[in-house]
């Protein structure tokens, strides 16, 4: 974090950050700067406060009402790590549930500007350079679905182009994700419901045909 402001805004700015709950080491250079005298610090790595702490808790309380009904299976893996960081918080124990994850993983931060184009139809201008390609391209594109597989996150839908079929891109190799005035083509082809069903990855075109697979 580095940014200028005027140095009389910094010194009254300053005080008000530190007392917010993070406690982050804000120091002023020259009166014109602010920044962290920590290098490596950063306020999303902090431990959560009581308050939040509290607040986690009663979420964890209201999620767990819906535990053990069908509707709502998908619940339980996200109640039970809400649990574990709520127990290793309050403890200071280590995790007692080691979930999948990838540290080095990229583009989780396009996964909620791509869910509300998606819920507002609204179409996107994508850059994107797959790993086959020398560089990246840029094209019209309307969402239909985010699909998580082994970690990694991808959003199925089609390009604007021509005769344009069904596409799944991977979220950490898009580059840009704009909102664009093209019209928002609407997904007649499949049934989102069912359409990984009989799918092993992510990658299915919408005429295929399932197969037997004896290991």
């Amino acid at each position: 974090m580095y940014s200028s402001i005027s140095g009389d805004s910094v010194n009254a700015l300053a005080p008000a950050w530190l007392t917010v709950g993070y406690e982050a080491p804000i120091v002023v250079v020259d009166k014109k700067y602010y920044t962290y005298s920590d290098k490596d610090y950063s306020i999303t790595n902090s431990p959560i406060n009581q308050q939040d702490m509290q607040v986690l808790s009663e979420v964890s309380g209201l999620l767990k009402q819906f535990k053990g009904f069908n509707h709502f299976t998908d619940l339980n893996e996200m109640v039970s790590k809400l649990e574990d960081k709520i127990y290793t918080q309050n403890t200071h124990s280590p995790p007692v549930i080691d979930f999948e994850k990838n540290d080095n993983l990229k583009g989780l931060e396009w996964i909620e500007v791509i869910r509300k184009a998606i819920v507002a139809k609204k179409t996107m201008c994508i850059t994107y350079q797959s790993f086959k390609a020398r560089e990246a391209s840029t094209f019209c594109f309307s969402g239909y679905l985010l699909k998580e597989y082994r970690n990694r996150w991808f959003v199925l839908g089609r390009s604007h182009k021509r005769n344009a079929p069904l596409l799944t891109l991977a979220l950490d190799h898009i580059q840009t994700v704009e909102e664009h005035n093209d019209d928002y083509r609407e997904n007649k082809d499949i049934d989102l419901a069912t359409y990984y069903n009989d799918v092993l990855g992510v990658t299915k075109s919408p005429g295929q045909r399932d197969c037997e697979v004896i290991f």
